[in-house]
């Protein structure tokens, strides 16, 4: 296998970044005129299709920067999918998510009482 150039990878990703845009650009085109009407609450998240859940997550990676949505070891499309259509899986993350909110007040007030 032949080794690129710096010039090379660049372009390549130059590549990859042009067609992600253009791939989002037709998606967001296509179900813009499927958004639903009226919001969903979050005793309706269940009935998100998971093609929508799949766009949005797509559009989340693309918009921070990230190199996919599930790489590494973390899922987004799973983790996403998983709180929006299971009440006891979001119930679980949210006390995640509270304790390292929690944890992280708690060193901000650190971090300004050592100042």
């Amino acid at each position: 296998m032949a080794t690129q150039t710096p010039e090379q990878e660049n372009a390549a990703i130059e590549q990859i970044r042009k067609a992600t845009r253009k791939h989002l650009a037709d998606w967001f085109s296509v179900n813009i005129r499927t958004f639903p009407k009226k919001r969903i609450g979050s005793t309706e998240t269940h009935k998100i299709e998971p093609r929508k859940i799949v766009g949005a997550v797509a559009l989340f990676v693309y918009t921070l920067g990230l190199s996919g949505g599930s790489s590494g070891d973390f899922n987004l499309y799973n983790l996403l999918t998983a709180y929006l259509h299971d009440d006891e899986a979001r119930a679980e993350m949210n006390k995640v998510a509270d304790a390292w909110a929690a944890r992280r007040r708690a060193q901000v007030r650190d971090d300004q009482r050592n100042r």
